[in-house]
């Protein structure tokens, strides 16, 4: 059920807790001695170098894993909004911590009965992004991003190896954003997400056993506005920002998330290790409405929703719960030429729909329109690699569904600078493209599993010791039986082919000092028209590395610029958190410039960012838009820093 609005709403009400449990972790570390490194001279020697992490797919064949450097370069560093850090691969509804859609289709790679609902699963921390760390010292990093319009970004991040084969991690992540229209006071907040996962690795000392575990949480909480209410006649009045009405009032959505993941496996012989990955997750989402009446003219009735349940509050929620369980054998054989894995899964699922105003839908109402307990899906797969060295890889991974008709196979290569893959998929339809039920959209579907496939290949070439490195690429992928969010923001199943042919190339370009970061992609749509792509995609970077100050700080100028083509982009329905499709917004093609300053000074970085520098005039009435009614961000000022501490 809805989650407290006076904690969350409150920009600075979490300060005082943060900074007790920050002073509680952090204060015992500060009184523990630690082993030290030397040099000749005796001097400690505790900086980037000596913390490494690793993320849990380099298990996935071998017993050790591959440990990476800290990220300390200026490269991309002023990106802080999710969408920038992301390369503009997203769009948002126009702030930051709002719901996210890609801007290209990609299948799903992933076979069973899924939850469905994504637009905050680029937040969550899975075991894909969790870093693991082996620190010789304690390790800290605080990140702060402010701008002058309310923005803010604030990340975390704590380690320390308790003993040489043991590490206890944090990360703490906070974003809040102001709203640009459809304010009742000001300021006003418009979403606040909170991030946090808890992480531990151990080695056995003798190698042969190891685990890693990680607590996530998140709640995101935003009030919802359905868009800016403006004349389709004076299209330019959608950036009227304070000046302009939401069409949706006294709205507000949550989402928290929490997960539990464990992977353990220990080596029986060097060609045989046993392995298994454990998960829990639950998600809950909420949307209340405390103006029914006024929103349903303004916003509802777009949609030909069904008769109301209730004319003037909706209070209501979902609750998906995920249990989990892989267990196999892997390992590697010939002089770890061939590399192997397989494995039996299970995955446990309920799915609660709450309409709680008054407990106006009875239990047994609930039940009959999908509620879900204690459903069962069982899977058998394998993975197998062969290896030369670095410079060729041939692989493949199956995965077949013994009581669903679910099924993934996989192939892939890659020599030296190619790379290519094939990617067959029979998925089942997600919970909410099967069964939903609300105050204002209800359905229920029998809809039979897409059956996709999708063709991806690269080329990375690289010329006059790296001053030029070219990268060109395609992605073809063709979906039959493809169920997408119509019109109507109903889920439905398409007769027709889906198919989209990308052909793209990376760019970096060095001339002494002067560096250009370019991707542009070309997007046709071949088959139906169930998903919306610009046809021209294009992001790039132009900067100087070192213009001044060489001999002091490092440093980086330069411009931010991303291009798309007017597109009818997908829209947002907050009740069921979905993109769907429409026909009467169509978002102009518009280039978005930044400026930027980064510069590093010892174990700190920091950004200066004009953002939007192309509106710097805020002349009344311009703008672009990032989705259907949504406005993107006027010219603003931010700045941000990085610190990181080895000691």
């Amino acid at each position: 059920m809805p989650y407290p609005t006076a904690f969350l709403s409150q920009p600075n009400a979490c300060w005082p807790w943060l900074m007790c449990v920050g002073l509680a972790l952090v204060l015992p570390f500060s009184t523990v001695a630690q082993s030290r490194i030397i040099d000749d001279s005796t001097k400690q020697v505790y900086s980037a170098k000596t913390v490494r992490y690793y993320l849990e797919k380099d298990l996935e064949f071998g017993h050790k894993a591959t440990t990476y450097a800290l990220d300390t370069l200026l490269d991309g560093f002023h990106r802080y909004t999710p969408v920038q850090e992301r390369g503009f691969y997203y769009q948002d509804l126009g702030e930051l911590a709002t719901p996210l859609q890609p801007i290209f289709y990609d299948i799903q790679q992933q076979v069973g009965m899924l939850y469905g609902n994504d637009v905050y699963s680029p937040f969550w921390f899975t075991p894909e992004n969790v870093r693991y760390y082996d620190t010789k010292s304690p390790y800290s990093r605080a990140h702060y991003v402010q701008d002058f319009r309310g923005d803010q970004f604030i990340d975390f991040t704590l380690s320390r190896n308790i003993k040489r084969n043991f590490n206890f991690a944090l990360q703490y992540k906070r974003m809040f954003s102001n709203k640009q229209f459809g304010l009742t006071q000001s300021p006003e907040v418009r979403a606040n997400q909170h991030r946090l996962v808890v992480s531990a690795a151990y080695l056995g000392k003798d190698s042969r056993y190891s685990g890693y575990f990680h607590y996530s949480h998140l709640v995101s909480e935003m009030s919802e506005s359905g868009g800016v209410r403006f004349s389709e006649s004076a299209p330019d009045s959608l950036y009227g920002y304070e000046q302009s009405e939401g069409r949706l009032s006294g709205v507000r959505s949550w989402q928290t998330y929490n997960a539990l993941h464990a992977y353990q496996e220990y080596r029986l012989t060097k060609p045989v290790v046993l392995f298994h990955v454990y998960d829990w997750k639950r998600v809950r989402d909420t949307y209340t409405d405390v103006n029914v009446g006024a929103n349903s003219a303004t916003f509802y009735q777009l949609f030909a929703p069904p008769p109301l349940l209730v004319n003037d509050t909706t209070l209501e929620g979902m609750r998906y719960y995920l249990t989990e369980n892989r267990l196999g054998l892997k390992g590697r054989l010939f002089d770890d030429v061939f590399y192997y894995q397989g494995y039996l899964q299970s995955r446990f699922y309920e799915w609660q729909t709450d309409y709680v105003r008054g407990g106006l839908t009875p239990r047994d109402t609930l039940d009959g329109i999908g509620n879900l307990s204690a459903m069962l899906e069982l899977y058998v797969g394998g993975k197998a690699e062969i290896r030369f060295g670095e410079e060729f890889q041939l692989g493949a991974h199956l995965s077949y569904g013994l009581n669903t008709p679910d099924l993934m196979n996989k192939v892939y290569a890659r020599w030296k600078g190619l790379e290519a893959s094939y990617l067959l998929i029979s998925h089942s339809p997600t919970l909410l493209q099967t069964r939903f039920w609300s105050n204002h959209l209800r359905w229920r579907n029998s809809f039979s599993n897409p059956l996709s496939q999708e063709l991806r290949a690269s080329w990375r070439q690289a010329l006059a010791n790296e001053a030029l490195v070219l990268r060109p690429f395609t992605v073809f992928n063709v979906t039959s039986g493809m169920i997408y969010y119509n019109e109507q923001a109903l889920p439905q199943q398409a007769d027709e082919l889906f198919s989209t042919l990308r052909l793209g190339a990376e760019l970096h370009y060095r001339l002494g000092r002067f560096h250009t970061r370019t991707t542009a992609i070309y997007t046709q749509s071949l088959g139906a028209d169930l998903f919306r792509i610009p046809a021209i995609w294009a992001t790039s970077l132009i900067y100087c590395q070192d213009c001044f100050f060489k001999e002091i700080i490092s440093t980086q100028i330069g411009f931010d610029i991303h291009y798309r083509s007017d597109f009818f982009g997908q829209a947002y329905m907050p009740v069921s958190k979905q993109f769907h499709l429409q026909n009467n917004f169509l978002i102009q093609a518009y280039p978005l410039v930044d400026m930027f300053l980064s510069s590093q000074i010892g174990n700190a970085r920091l950004f200066f960012k004009l953002t939007h520098l192309n509106n710097i005039s805020n002349e009344a009435l311009t703008g672009y838009a990032v989705s259907p009614f949504y406005p993107g961000k006027r010219f603003t000022f931010a700045f941000g820093f990085d610190w990181r501490f080895y000691d």
